[in-house]
C-alpha cells in the first residue's frame, strides 16, 4: 500500500500544475551538434552537412537518460545564408517520459572584412511532451482493485507547444564567439493544464585555435583548439571548459563541466564532470566522434557516467566554389 501511494504521490508531483523549473537536455560533444547549440551554426560549413548524435546518460543507474539527435544544413550562396531542420528526443524514467522537438532553422551570413564573418540565426520548433502510463498505478486502482483508474481516464498522454530561440556567432580563421537564447518565449509544457515552464536558457560559447608548428616537418601538422561553453537556464548555471588536441585528422579532447566556486542550494561543489574525447576527422567528407563523462560529484561510483557518439558527413558542392569561409571550431 506504501508503494502505490508513494507512485501515486509521485505522479502528482511530476504533473502538478506549481511551477516547475525544467531543464534542456546538454551533450558533452556541442560543437557536434552545432544546430542545438546555436542556430547562427546553420550553414556554417557552406556545404550540405548531416548530423547524429546519440547521448547514454548513467547507464548504472536503473531507467538510464537517451536522447537522439539529428539535423541536416546546408548553404545558399547567392543569399549568403543557411537553412537547416533538425529532430531531437530524449526519453527518461521507468514511464519513460519523453521530450520530442522538430525544428527548423535560417541564418544570415554577413562579411564584416576579408577574413571576418559574423551570422545571425533564427530557430522555430515544434515540442511534445510525453509519457508511457503502462507502469503507473494509481490509488484509486489499489482502492478500488480495479485494472484502471478514473484518474488516469482524465490524463492526457502527449502535450504539445511552439518554441524559438535565436542566436549570433562572430568567427575568423582562428577564433569564433557566440551567444545564443533558447526557450524565448518560455513555452508551458504541462500535461494537465497547468503551468509548466521551460525557462530561458542562455549560451555563450567560444573558442580560438593554437597552432603547433614545431613539429609539423616530422609529425605532420597538428594544431590545439580550446573551447568554451556556458549555460544558464533558471537557477541553474554550468560551464565546459576544454580543448581538443588534432595530429594527422584524429583529435584528443579533455573537459571539464562544473564551476566549483560557485556551490549549488544545498551548498555542494558545483563539480559535474570530466569528459574525455577521441575523434576523426576526414577533411570535407565525414568526422567521427566518441566521448566518455566521468562523474566527479556524488553519483561518481554510481552513474557509469555517460557515453556519447557523434557522427558529421559533408556533401561538397558540385561546383567549386572560391575559398570558403567556415567557422574553426572542431567538427566533431
Amino acid at each position: 500500500m506504501a508503494n502505490c501511494i508513494r507512485s501515486y504521490g509521485l505522479l502528482i508531483l511530476l504533473f502538478a500544475s506549481g511551477r516547475v523549473a525544467a531543464q534542456d537536455m546538454q551533450f558533452s560533444q556541442p560543437y557536434s551538434n552545432p544546430l542545438y547549440l546555436n542556430p547562427a551554426f546553420t550553414g556554417s560549413k557552406q556545404v550540405t552537412r548531416v548530423v547524429m548524435n546519440y547521448r547514454k546518460q548513467w547507464p548504472g543507474i536503473k531507467h538510464e537518460y537517451n536522447a537522439l539527435a539529428s539535423s541536416a544544413d546546408f548553404y545558399m550562396k547567392p543569399l549568403n545564408a543557411g537553412f537547416g531542420l533538425s529532430f531531437i528526443k530524449d526519453v527518461a524514467g521507468a514511464n519513460d517520459l519523453s521530450n520530442t522537438m522538430a525544428s527548423l532553422y535560417y541564418s544570415q551570413q554577413i562579411r564584416l572584412s576579408r577574413r571576418s564573418n559574423l551570422a545571425v540565426g533564427i530557430k522555430g520548433s515544434f515540442g511534445q511532451r510525453a509519457y508511457g502510463d503502462g507502469n503507473l498505478l494509481f490509488a484509486d486502482q489499489v482502492i478500488r482493485e480495479s485494472a484502471t483508474s478514473l484518474s488516469q481516464q482524465n490524463t492526457p498522454a502527449t502535450g504539445s507547444y511552439a518554441d524559438f530561440s535565436a542566436g549570433i556567432l562572430y568567427f575568423n580563421t582562428k577564433a569564433w564567439f557566440g551567444v545564443s537564447m533558447h526557450r524565448i518565449n518560455e513555452p508551458n509544457q504541462s500535461l494537465m493544464g497547468g503551468e509548466d515552464i521551460i525557462p530561458r536558457k542562455l549560451s555563450i560559447h567560444g573558442g580560438t585555435i593554437i597552432p603547433i608548428e614545431e613539429f609539423e616537418k616530422s609529425l605532420g601538422a597538428k594544431k590545439l583548439r580550446v573551447a568554451f561553453n556556458y549555460k544558464q537556464q533558471g537557477d541553474w548555471q554550468q560551464l565546459d571548459l576544454g580543448g581538443y588536441f588534432t595530429m594527422k585528422n584524429i583529435n584528443f579532447g579533455m573537459w571539464y563541466r562544473g564551476i566549483p566556486l560557485r556551490p549549488d542550494k544545498e551548498r555542494y561543489r558545483n563539480n559535474e564532470s570530466v569528459i574525455f574525447l577521441l575523434g576523426y576527422e576526414a577533411p570535407k567528407r565525414f568526422s567521427f566522434g566518441y566521448s566518455y563523462d566521468i562523474s566527479v560529484n556524488r553519483l561518481f561510483g554510481y552513474s557509469g557516467g555517460a557515453h556519447e557518439l557523434s557522427l558529421i558527413l559533408e556533401l561538397p558542392n558540385r561546383k567549386k566554389n572560391t575559398k570558403r569561409r567556415i567557422v574553426p571550431c572542431a567538427s566533431f
